[in-house]
């Protein structure tokens, strides 16, 4: 998936250099939304009316999801950030995910950030169908980068260093 960030590669780039700890809270608001997912098709599934879908379950701990993030590389036409994420208790529902998360120039005033990410579905007794955790995969994909591209976009711009210092 990919989403475009209203601010220049040189604004963008050098978030991406730094501690990844500020990674952490977007992770888990997405992981949040994509077990949301995961229980309104479970409840869809099962027969659960339509009404009753996003209350289905308890939360599922963000916590227990692990994020790794890999040496930042630079090429020709960006960076490319090697992450992964897993679900340390429970990988029926969310399986792990091994990708890049690529940061490019789109012009002068807009970077593009795009996730090339791979991820297995579990074969276990339990687990939800390929579909299911496919829709959940996708949905945390997506809320990972469009939290992403906020927070990039709100971010004061004397805040962060620039490329171009």
């Amino acid at each position: 998936d990919f989403v475009h960030v209203a601010r220049p590669f040189q604004r963008v780039a050098p978030r991406f250099l730094r501690d990844p700890h500020w990674l952490r809270p977007l992770v888990d608001d997405a992981v949040h939304q994509a077990a949301a997912v995961a229980r309104a098709l479970e409840g869809v599934c099962a027969g659960i009316p339509h009404e009753s879908e996003l209350v289905i379950g308890a939360p599922v701990p963000a916590s227990d999801m692990q994020l790794d993030r890999g040496a930042v590389r630079s090429r020709a036409r960006g960076l490319v950030v090697p992450i992964a994420l897993s679900h340390m208790v429970d990988a029926t529902w969310f399986p792990a995910i091994t990708g890049d998360l690529e940061i490019a120039p789109i012009g002068p005033s807009r970077s593009e950030l795009v996730l090339n990410a791979r991820y297995q579905t579990p074969e276990m007794p339990d687990a939800p169908s390929q579909q299911v955790v496919h829709r959940v995969v996708e949905t945390g994909v997506r809320a990972f980068l469009q939290r992403l591209a906020a927070a990039l976009e709100d971010e004061p711009a004397g805040s962060a260093p620039s490329l171009d210092r």
